[in-house]
């Protein structure tokens, strides 16, 4: 009902600014033109300004195409060069790695090293033995091979919790099967993904990180700015442009969530492994060992899910991103009204090529007064609006579509790992351990 309502509420935000947008961009200029008085000579001959490119050097302005250009997944491309990480997805990626590593083998000591519980696993070890020994006695259980060798692997990994190097046992098997694992499939899909092979010591979110710099940047909040104060369409323009930054950082946010809560989730499932492992000697119990490596699964599938929808987005996006991002802007003078000798300084979009600066208002044709006058000073048609609303538009639906993805992964995780575990409750993973044993004494 929550999400509903968002989207509902996303749904009439974005209605709104784009009928603004038609009806502020299909202004009636013919008739204006029609009913305006015949323009001077002098202030008719330029829409906006014409400057020299050394008066254009010395102002200050962005700096988005030289970005655009430094932009890309080139430098990533020798897996022998080594990351940065210095992005904020990354360095919280790091900070999580640290700190919550360290309190899984606390939680993990916790249980191994007390006294109280490897007694209860010694009695648990010497049950299942009496109980193998009483069932073969009265002839429940036909004892084979198989079913000795099973029974000795299950009493030699649960014998490992209570030896001295259980926490090295289990950090180099499951913990690093379940945690670095995931991280590694992550990086593997994201490469495969967008084509692009990050460093060898790269983040799962080196990708997002790249992006996030390219738009999180103060030349998107002058591009904000410039679009809001250059007419009436031009402030819609601004607030559809700001919107779908908003919606860039929300994705990032919730990627981020999703990954966090799964990390911690599984550094906690795997702290309390100790509890889950003894259930695998009887078969009474076995099936809260399973739920428990369920979880598990479902916490690793989460974040590989995720990341192997965006992978594939994470392309579009950058594309989307770059069009979108694509105006210059300066800061400059202009005249706050057409005629009044008042001048204010702010953000106005500027084309690289003609070092022209559009000092008024403008439509989706262009400028306003530049149609009013039936073009520029040399009969030229008139520029349009320096920002595309399709490449706007193209940029907010792929993100939206992502973000809602990555609200729908936890479903999709824990289906995948509800069928593991169907799977198993008529026996699988025992016919499974019955075949192996089988093939290897057949050797």
């Amino acid at each position: 009902m929550v999400h509903l309502q968002m989207f509902k509420g996303f749904k009439r935000s974005v209605a709104v600014l784009l009928t603004g947008i038609i009806l502020l961009g299909s202004m009636p200029l013919q008739a204006m033109a029609q009913n305006a008085p015949a323009a001077a000579p002098a202030p008719a001959a330029a829409p906006f300004s014409s400057l020299p490119s050394t008066q254009t050097d010395a102002l200050v302005c962005t700096d988005i195409q030289a970005r655009k250009q430094a932009f890309g997944g080139d430098a990533a491309s020798d897996p022998n060069l080594q990351a940065s990480n210095a992005g904020i997805l990354s360095q919280i990626y790091l900070f999580l790695k640290e700190v919550v590593g360290q309190a899984t083998e606390k939680l993990f000591s916790a249980f191994t090293d007390n006294a109280g519980y490897k007694n209860a696993v010694y009695w648990a070890m010497v049950l299942m033995v009496i109980f193998f020994g009483v069932a073969f006695t009265i002839g429940v259980v036909q004892i084979s091979f198989q079913q000795v060798l099973i029974r000795l692997i299950k009493f030699g990994l649960v014998a490992i919790l209570i030896s001295p190097g259980s926490w090295e046992f289990f950090s180099d098997y499951v913990v690093r099967f379940f945690m670095d694992g995931t991280d590694e499939l992550v990086k593997g899909v994201i490469a495969i993904g967008t084509g692009v092979q990050p460093p060898a010591n790269a983040t799962p979110f080196y990708q997002l990180d790249k992006l996030a710099e390219y738009l999180i940047q103060p030349d998107t909040i002058v591009q904000i700015m410039g679009a809001l104060t250059t007419g009436p369409y031009g402030m819609a323009m601004g607030g559809l442009l700001a919107i779908a930054t908003w919606g860039f950082v929300s994705l990032l946010i919730e990627a981020l969530r999703v990954y966090a809560a799964t990390f911690v989730a599984r550094s906690l499932v795997l702290g309390v492994g100790p509890i889950f492992l003894v259930f695998m000697l009887f078969d009474r119990t076995k099936q809260l060992f399973m739920s428990w490596v369920q979880v598990l699964l479902a916490l690793a599938l989460q974040p590989i899910l995720l990341f192997t929808f965006l992978s594939f987005f994470l392309v579009l996006i950058e594309s989307a991103m770059k069009d979108m991002m694509s105006a210059e802007l300066c800061w400059t003078e202009f005249a706050v009204g057409e005629g009044s000798s008042n001048k204010a300084a702010f953000w106005r979009f500027y084309d690289p090529e003609s070092k022209e600066l559009y000092n008024v208002e403008m439509n989706w044709n262009g400028s306003i007064q530049c149609m009013l006058n039936g073009g520029d000073a040399e009969g030229n048609a008139c520029p349009e609006f320096p920002l595309n609303i399709l490449d706007i538009l193209s940029f907010l639906l792929l993100v939206y579509i992502a973000k809602r993805f990555s609200e729908v992964i936890g479903r999709i995780a824990n289906e995948l790992a509800n069928t593991f575990v169907s799977l198993d409750a008529a026996g699988k993973f025992d016919q499974f351990m019955n075949q192996a044993s089988s093939a290897l004494f057949k050797r």
